[in-house]
């Protein structure tokens, strides 16, 4: 991960706020994804209890509401063979057909609402069709008609013969269909409470997932596009106050912050070789003028001894010239500026010399 950051030569360039943000869009990104996550398993999870109420669970209500149509009828068909009155046997029958309709439009809606167990309603209605229309058809028949208690009493003994027992057992059957119904129903909405279940354990699960690998990401992101760099600098600023200039600082091409500061880092550091450049030209300078500032003296000190020489030199041969000595000469050899001193000085010697001489001779010649 460290190394994929540290290839982001893209982001490096942004400013710091730019790679904060960049960081934080990745955590806005994980949840918007984990929020999608979430929101669409709740809604396949609502869809599911949905699909239960309209399956299922509408079957199970539809089908118990049949079973009370169906008691109802029944207690219809007895109450037309306890009514005494004309009135009171019409009104019995019209429930009976009333409780039966209803009964069939119950049993057909819940063969519709649950398909897996259509074929098992549709054999219950057809047994209650055949009870209230062939097996009770006879009890039905004589109890309408019955106008004295002793042809009540034939109707209620084919009533309890035929048809009483038959409804004991219709019943019980639907009641076990119900809980048939009950049970895939129950069957599906614990599936969908373990779905539910799991969906917010994975969903905790990547939430705290995410945030570690976020949290590490942005460690990473951070060590390595900010911490790094100006611990870099800091190394560098260090060095360059010890003075060390030969080290190189990196990050001046980059575009943010911390290129900015490493362009500046090497503005110091250009700075200070600069500055030691100029020193050692100053010093070589100062060599230079130490230097020719010896030759000087020497020059002048050589020059005051060759003056010195030449003043001394002269000096003896005028003492010698007083002493009368026209034979001294000045043999040594001068420096090139009293070198023509040195000739002069020997010439009128020579001059002088020659001179006296001639006085000589014309002295001896008068004496």
């Amino acid at each position: 991960m460290a190394s994929f950051i540290n290839k982001g030569s893209c982001v490096k360039h942004l400013p710091i706020v730019g790679k904060i943000l960049t960081v934080l869009s990745v955590f806005g990104v994980f949840i918007i994804a984990v929020a999608f996550y979430a929101t669409s398993q709740m809604r396949t999870i609502a869809d599911g209890f949905e699909r239960i109420a309209d399956t299922s669970g509408a079957a199970t209500v539809a089908l118990q509401g049949a079973d009370r149509d169906f008691e109802a009828g029944r207690g219809s068909i007895e109450e037309l063979l306890i009514a005494n009155t004309d009135s009171g046997r019409q009104l019995a029958l019209t429930r009976m057909k009333r409780d039966l309709t209803r009964f069939d439009t119950g049993m057909a809606r819940a063969a519709a609402l649950a398909p897996g167990q259509a074929q098992a309603v549709q054999a219950l209605q057809a047994r209650g069709d055949t009870l209230f229309n062939t097996a009770c058809a006879q009890s039905v028949s004589l109890g309408g008609a019955a106008t004295t208690p002793a042809q009540t009493q034939v109707a209620q003994a084919e009533y309890l013969s035929d048809c009483s027992q038959s409804f004991v057992q219709l019943t019980n059957d639907m009641q076990n269909e119900r809980g048939a119904l009950q049970q895939v129903s129950q069957q599906d909405r614990t599936s969908i409470q373990t779905a539910t279940s799991n969906t917010i354990t994975l969903t905790f699960a990547l939430i705290l997932a995410g945030l570690v690998a976020i949290m590490l990401g942005g460690f990473f992101a951070v060590r390595a596009w900010i911490v790094m760099p100006v611990r870099g600098l800091q190394g560098v600023m260090g060095g360059l106050s010890r003075g060390d200039l030969k080290t190189s600082v990196i990050g001046t091409e980059r575009k943010d912050e911390i290129g900015g500061m490493a362009r500046a880092v090497q503005v110091f550091k250009d700075a200070g070789i600069e500055k030691l450049r100029l020193e050692a030209d100053a010093v070589a300078q100062r060599a230079a003028a130490e230097q020719e500032r010896q030759s000087v003296e020497a020059e002048r000190a050589a020059a005051a001894e060759q003056q010195e020489f030449v003043v001394h030199s002269v000096a003896e041969g005028l003492e010698r010239l007083s002493s009368g000595d026209l034979l001294f000469r000045l043999t040594a050899a001068f420096s090139s500026e009293y070198e023509k001193l040195r000739g002069d000085f020997n010439a009128a010697m020579e001059k002088l010399q020659g001179t006296m001489q001639s006085i000589a001779t014309n002295t001896q010649g008068v004496r």
